[in-house]
C-alpha cells in the first residue's frame, strides 16, 4: 500500500506556510491518515485540493470548527444578527427555531450549513445530523461529510469529477464545489503547494 510520505509533506509545507503548532500537526496527521485510506481522493491533485479546502474552511486549524469559532463571546447571537442584516432569507434554514433554539450554522471541515444540508448528508451517511448537528464536528464524521459531499456534488451541485479528470485538474474552478469562486485563487495557490508536498512511498 502506498502512503503519503509524512516527513516530505511537512518539510515542504513548512517551507511555504511556516511552522505548525502542535494542534495543527495533530489535525494534519489525522487528515493524512484519512486521505491515505480514501478511495475517492485517489490522486495527488484531489488530495491536494482537499487539504487546501480544509486549510481555508477551518482557518488554518486543520480541525473541524464551528462557524465563527474565533468570536470571543456570544458567537451564535452575533451570527444571528449578521444573518438578519446580510442574508435574512437564510434565517429559516439556519435558525429554524429562532435565535435561542438549535441552529444549523457552519460546522466541520467544509462548514456544512442549513438544515436541509444537514438532513441530506445525514440521510446519505446514516448520521443523525439533523437531530444533533454537533456531531458534524467529530473528525471522522466531518471527513465523511466532506468526502461524500465533494464526490457527489452535495453542496453546490458541482463535484470532484467536474474538475479532476484523467486529462488534468482545475484547482481554481474546483472552488465551485464548495462556495462559488470565493477565495478561489488563494485556495488554488495553496493546493499547488500541497500538490508539491505529496510524495507516495510504500507503507
Amino acid at each position: 500500500m502506498d502512503v503519503i510520505d509524512r516527513k516530505f509533506f511537512f518539510d515542504t509545507c513548512r517551507n511555504s506556510f511556516g511552522g505548525f503548532k502542535a494542534s495543527q500537526v495533530e489535525g494534519i496527521d489525522f487528515l493524512l491518515d484519512k486521505f491515505d485510506e480514501s478511495t475517492d481522493f485517489d490522486s495527488k491533485s484531489k488530495i491536494a485540493y482537499g487539504f487546501a479546502t480544509i486549510k481555508r474552511e477551518t482557518a488554518d486549524t486543520y480541525k473541524p470548527v464551528n462557524e465563527g469559532y474565533w468570536m470571543s463571546s456570544n458567537r451564535v447571537g452575533k451570527l444571528y444578527s449578521y444573518y438578519s442584516s446580510h442574508n435574512p432569507g437564510a434565517l429559516s434554514t439556519i435558525f429554524p427555531h429562532g435565535k435561542n433554539g438549535g441552529n444549523y450554522l457552519g460546522r466541520g471541515y467544509v462548514q456544512l450549513t442549513h438544515n436541509f444540508n444537514y438532513k441530506k448528508l445525514g440521510d446519505a451517511l446514516d448520521l443523525e445530523l439533523l437531530e444533533d448537528p454537533s456531531i458534524a464536528l467529530d473528525p471522522q464524521n466531518a471527513f465523511k461529510i466532506m468526502e461524500y459531499g465533494m464526490v457527489h456534488g452535495s453542496f453546490t451541485g458541482k463535484k470532484l469529477s467536474n474538475y479532476f479528470t484523467d486529462n488534468g485538474y482545475d484547482f481554481y474552478n474546483a472552488r465551485k464545489i464548495i462556495n462559488g469562486l470565493d477565495a478561489a485563487r488563494e485556495i488554488a495557490g495553496h493546493a499547488a503547494v500541497f500538490f508539491s508536498a505529496i510524495k507516495f512511498k510504500k507503507k
